[in-house]
């Protein structure tokens, strides 16, 4: 029943009482006075009741639409922590900064990445809770080897052994005798094209520390590229490249270790950093101008580049004869 229903009942009654008082006059008791005016008030009490029941009624309506709009709040929280699970971690905040890292047995691990065994090498990280908190997506085909939160490439990894210790391992090479750098730009650093490199760094190359060159090495100082048609370049040129492996210094053409040669190492030579748009830095690239190749550290060699491609990538990084 409407709250206008009972307004419409409780009229009509009080019609139908006021025509008996005027067609009766005083010939209607008393008692059916008190009797009409008894359910009248009856019907009062019943109306204010309805009313109240209405009123809370839509008052407990609302009020479970609010609690009803408060129980998705949950599960915003879930998606919203579940984000921050996965948000992105910055490598950089994951390794040891350089006062505390000390000298450590080399630990290497190989481990299946598509087609190849790639070697990884551990290294000296930040607390243990810090790579806990790190943990992303596990990495394809491996067990308990997981990637940085928030990253696609697989250049650092997150290791849980038995005893379920927190260590941090960093790619090196593909056991390989030869294979592609291509593959490893696609598989291990996730970069697909030249918009995935923001910039290049270049630093002169520091073999040799002696005042003379040192002295070199501050005047060649650091070059960033940003241009992306240089980028563009070097990138082209970096993915036609052929790795050899390790231990291939001999490849290299650095065998001379002579104070005069060094110094010419520093002068043709330069460290690459590649900074890519994930926010990674792949600082193991090296160029030496004195071959004119590409090396890696434990004498990861690439083949020799040929004249055209030499003098693009020394006329960008500014090495002169």
């Amino acid at each position: 029943m409407k709250k206008e229903d009972l307004f419409e009942g409780f009229a009509d009654l009080d019609d139908q009482l006021l025509r008996r008082s005027e067609e009766g006059g005083f010939n209607m008791s008393w008692k059916k006075i008190v009797k009409w005016g008894s359910m009248a008030a009856c019907f009062v009490i019943i109306l204010g009741t309805g009313i109240h029941f209405f009123n809370d009624k839509e008052m407990y309506s609302s009020t479970q639409q609010n609690v009803a709009d408060k129980s998705i709040e949950p599960k915003k929280t879930i998606v919203e922590k579940d984000k921050q699970e996965k948000k992105y971690v910055n490598t950089e905040s994951l390794l040891a900064p350089d006062g505390l890292i000390q000298k450590e047995t080399l630990e290497i691990s190989d481990i299946q990445i598509g087609k190849y065994h790639a070697l990884y090498t551990k290294v000296v990280s930040n607390d243990e809770k810090i790579l806990k908190s790190s943990i992303g997506d596990p990495a394809e085909g491996t067990d308990k080897w997981f990637r940085v939160s928030g990253h696609e490439d697989l250049q650092y990894l997150i290791h849980i052994n038995k005893k379920d210790e927190y260590s941090l391992w960093s790619f090196a090479y593909f056991q390989s005798k030869e294979y592609p750098y291509n593959d490893v730009l696609q598989k291990i650093y996730n970069i697909y094209s030249s918009d995935d490199i923001e910039k290049i760094i270049s630093n002169p190359a520091n073999m040799d520390n002696t005042d003379e060159g040192k002295r070199i090495q501050d005047e060649i100082g650091t070059t960033v590229i940003t241009d992306k048609k240089d980028i563009e370049k070097i990138y082209k040129i970096l993915t036609g490249l052929t790795c050899y492996g390790s231990d291939n210094w001999n490849r290299i053409g650095l065998g001379d270790d002579s104070e005069t040669a060094m110094q010419e190492y520093v002068r043709m030579g330069r460290y690459l950093s590649l900074e890519t748009a994930e926010g990674n830095s792949i600082d193991s690239l090296k160029y030496a101008g004195i071959s004119g190749m590409f090396y890696e550290y434990n004498g990861v060699a690439y083949h020799k580049l040929k004249e055209k491609d030499r003098k693009i990538i020394e006329k960008i990084l500014g090495i002169h004869k």
